[in-house]
Parts: C-alpha cells; sequence; structure tokens
C-alpha cells in the first residue's frame, strides 16, 4: 500500500526533496491562519452516506470528507466567494475534487 511505504520512508528519514514553490505556498498558507471555511451543501451530503449501516464509520467518513472539501476550498480560495465575515464558501467542484465524488 503507497500510503504505508510513503509513512515507512517519513519514520525512517528517507523524505524526497520538496521544491521551493511548494515550500513557499506551505508558508504563505501558514501566514494565514487561521481560514475559515463554510459548506454550504453539508447537509445534503448527509443524506448519502446515512444509508450505510455502520453509524461510527458514518460519522469518521463525514469528518473527513468535510475536511477535504475545506482543505481544496483553502487552496483555491482566490477563486472561492466569501461570505459577510471573511469565510471561504466551498463550492461542489471542491467536493469533485476531494476525490470523493
Amino acid at each position: 500500500m503507497a500510503a504505508l511505504e510513503a509513512r515507512a520512508k517519513i519514520e525512517t528519514g528517507n523524505l524526497p526533496v520538496v521544491p521551493d514553490n511548494m515550500v513557499a505556498f506551505q508558508t504563505w498558507l501558514q501566514e494565514q491562519v487561521p481560514i475559515q471555511v463554510v459548506v454550504p451543501f453539508a447537509r445534503g451530503l448527509t443524506h448519502g452516506m446515512t444509508k450505510s449501516i455502520c453509524s461510527t464509520r458514518i460519522l469518521r467518513d463525514y469528518a473527513r470528507t468535510i475536511s477535504l472539501i475545506k482543505t481544496v476550498a483553502i487552496i483555491r480560495q482566490h477563486n472561492r466567494e466569501k461570505d459577510t465575515i471573511g469565510k471561504v464558501i466551498a463550492q461542489l467542484e471542491d467536493y469533485e475534487q476531494s476525490g470523493n465524488s
């Protein structure tokens, strides 16, 4: 599994070189903290997820899905609208790009 291999590389100190532009982007993001995101379609996501039998898994998957949507919205915040108090408004496209659609 690729995720385990990646984790093993991290733990053994065998890390890949991170490009300068990615380091600069990460630095910029950290300077923006806190960035708040509103997911206006979050309630709609619950309807499709509640068909599963395992309630513990639903809660975990829902939280993870919302987190991924917010992450995509933050990365694309310059192309997203903001509400009246400056929160980034996630779009359905953020859900699609999060790998959950």
